[in-house]
C-alpha cells in the first residue's frame, strides 16, 4: 500500500497553510521510520535543528517530533493513538522507508494519508533508502 500510493505524490517541500502566531509562522512536523532508519531519522531531525535560526529570521518556526518525543509513561490508551493524533495535526509528514516497513509505521501513514485526503494536511514526504537492496529483495522473493 505504502509504495504504491507514495508513487503519485510530488515531494516539493513548501510551507503552505502553516499555523500562524502573530507574524510568526509553525511548521508542525513529524518523522518517523521503522528501527532500522532511527539513525536517519534522527540526522533529518539535527538537519532541521541547524536550519532553525535561518527559518526563524524568515519568521517560521520549525517544530519536529518523532516518537521519542511523546510522553513514555503507562496509559490507558494505545501510544500509537497519540502518535496518530499528532499526525492529524501536522503540517509535514516525512517518512523514512527501506525494504520494510513495520506495522505501526505502516499505520502512520495510513492516518497521514487519510488525513491528507479529507484535509489537504500533512504534506507527506517519502524518502527511500537503499531503493535497490529492496528490488533484490522483491526479486530474489518472486524467485523462489
Amino acid at each position: 500500500m505504502i509504495l504504491s500510493t507514495v508513487r503519485s505524490y510530488s515531494t516539493t517541500l513548501f510551507f503552505a497553510n502553516v499555523h500562524t502566531t502573530k507574524s510568526m509562522k509553525t511548521v508542525n512536523i513529524f518523522i518517523t521510520s521503522s528501527f532500522d532508519l532511527r539513525g536517519d531519522a534522527q540526522g533529518i531531525e539535527l538537519f532541521f535543528a541547524q536550519k532553525k535560526k535561518h527559518w526563524t529570521d524568515r519568521e517560521i518556526s520549525i517544530k519536529t517530533k518523532t516518537i521519542k518525543d511523546f510522553d513514555l509513561s503507562i496509559s490507558n490508551t494505545r501510544k500509537q493513538d497519540n502518535y496518530n493524533e499528532y499526525i492529524k495535526s501536522c503540517d509535514i509528514f516525512i517518512l523514512l522507508i527501506s525494504y520494510k516497513v513495520s506495522q505501526y509505521v505502516n499505520e502512520e501513514f495510513n492516518v497521514a494519508l487519510k488525513n491528507f485526503q479529507e484535509t489537504g494536511k500533512p504534506l507527506i514526504f517519502p524518502l527511500f533508502k537503499q531503493l535497490k537492496k529492496y528490488v533484490e529483495y522483491v526479486i530474489h522473493s518472486i524467485c523462489l
